[in-house]
């Protein structure tokens, strides 16, 4: 799947790890946004009823 010599290098292990948290952490952000719109657009529907 991807290269095992990154596991044996600690500098390039490291800056691995750090692109998967810091994706990790977008994703998290999106998904946060995400529902926060829905419940939104959620409490607007429920104001023009």
């Amino acid at each position: 799947l991807f290269d095992l010599s990154v596991f044996s290098d600690p500098e390039r292990r490291s800056l691995f790890y750090n692109g998967i948290i810091k994706i990790r952490y977008i994703v998290k952000c999106v998904s946060l946004i995400r529902t926060y719109r829905f419940i939104l657009s959620l409490r607007d529907a429920r104001n023009l009823v």
